[in-house]
Order: structure tokens, then C-alpha cells, then sequence
């Protein structure tokens, strides 16, 4: 089963998937997936440049968390952190 969330930061669209994963001993672990994309600047904002690929982060069942919510947290974080690296290391708050 996968759950998918959508998020925004810093003008990037945060497409989350968590699967979840039955082990062995019958517990559920979960993992989530970020997938990352821009939304190109408008015609009139020259100054931003966004790569024009879509970056992934993936979390490998390996690192899988016992909630959806931790699993989910933990794959925002990254992907939070791999957008202010492409967006060149500056904080944008964007409403």
C-alpha cells in the first residue's frame, strides 16, 4: 500500500511516497520516497535558475521507520535540505 502527499517549499513541489512493509516477524515499517520538482519562474523573474531535472531521494526499506509520520519527516528533512543546496545554499521563505 502507498500513501502520496504533496508539499511546497521554496517554490519546489515535494511529491511524497510512503510504502509500507510487513518484515518477517510481522511488524510494519515504513518507507517514504521524496520526489522533487520545480516550477519554472515566471517570464518576468529572470534571476532564479532551477536545474531541470527532477532529483529524487530515496529512503531504502534498510532505514524504514515504525510510523508513517517519522518515515514522512525524515524524507521532508532531506528533501528540504537538497532544495536549499539547489537553490544555491540561501533560505527562501515562500508562502
Amino acid at each position: 500500500m502507498r500513501f502520496n502527499s504533496t508539499f511546497w517549499f521554496q517554490g519546489w513541489q515535494i511529491i511524497l511516497r510512503c510504502a509500507v512493509f510487513s518484515c518477517n516477524d510481522g511488524v510494519k515499517k515504513f518507507a517514504s520516497t521524496a520526489i522533487l520538482r520545480y516550477m519554472p519562474p515566471s517570464t518576468d523573474c529572470t534571476s532564479l535558475h532551477r536545474p531541470a531535472k527532477i532529483r529524487r531521494s530515496i529512503v531504502f526499506p534498510e532505514t524504514a521507520f515504525r510510523t508513517r509520520e517519522a518515515a514522512n519527516a525524515d524524507a521532508i528533512a532531506e528533501a528540504q535540505r537538497q532544495i536549499i543546496k539547489l537553490n544555491g545554499g540561501a533560505r527562501i521563505d515562500v508562502a
